[in-house]
């Protein structure tokens, strides 16, 4: 199992970060998701960012059609044998400290 650790804003206040990192061996980008899909149909859009060598998808969902639980369950990639589990993207207001 892999939390996703990504401290991004995004457009959204409702987005997810999922980290690929470890499944971009066995998936391609559309791949990844067609399996975010099939286990979360209800997620309305999806982009593919990278940052460095650390490449995720934003995702949107909306807590009422969310039918699978997406930040409880995450997306399974069977071929790369890890299950991914999202984080919340921080707001444009947030600050980080190092």
């Amino acid at each position: 199992i892999l939390r996703a650790r990504l401290y991004r804003s995004s457009r959204s206040p409702d987005a997810y970060l999922f980290d690929l990192s470890a499944c971009k061996q066995h998936y391609t980008d559309q791949q990844c998701m067609m399996e975010l899909k099939n286990q979360h149909p209800n997620v309305h859009a999806c982009l593919i960012l990278n940052e460095g060598p650390t490449r995720y998808l934003e995702v949107y969902v909306q807590k009422s059609k969310d039918v699978n639980d997406i930040l409880k369950n995450g997306t399974v990639f069977a071929d790369a044998d890890i299950i991914v589990l999202p984080c919340h993207a921080i707001s444009d207001q947030s600050q980080i400290i190092f």
